[in-house]
């Protein structure tokens, strides 16, 4: 009896280790981020209005299709925001008065952007710095 409770005790501690070491595997894996730097122009300069408003989604591609997730992850009300996102593909929505623009962008492991979206402009040129 003694050589199967010490078996046993030696098999728990064991396990709980491995599990241990997977949990803290994947915690570090949800750890890993990039950063994006959004800013709205108008004339190429920040357009610094308060009354400018972001919202980022989330994008996900399921059976081959891509969707935007229906509420979004940020909503920030200010002409420029710095985020720290989870690797993935997202899409900013940037709005002023009557003026609303999309742009969707990706972001990998460490990565570090500055978008800059033109509200003076229909074409959305890509610019990820």
């Amino acid at each position: 009896m003694k050589v199967s409770t010490i078996l046993l005790q030696n098999w728990l501690t064991v396990t709980l280790t491995c599990f241990a070491l997977l949990y803290n595997s994947a915690s570090d894996a949800q750890n890993v981020t990039g950063q994006i730097h959004l800013i709205s122009t108008i004339g190429g300069n920040p357009s610094l209005s308060p009354l400018v408003t972001w919202n980022v989604y989330r994008v996900e591609t399921r059976n081959h299709n891509s969707y935007t997730t229906p509420i979004p992850i940020y909503t920030v009300n200010r002409h420029s925001v710095s985020l720290t996102l989870a690797p993935g593909n997202y899409k900013a929505v940037v709005k002023l008065a009557d003026k609303v623009r999309e742009q969707t962008f990706k972001i990998q492991a460490e990565d570090k952007h500055i978008m800059e979206v033109p509200l003076d402009r229909m074409e959305i040129p890509i610019n990820l710095h």
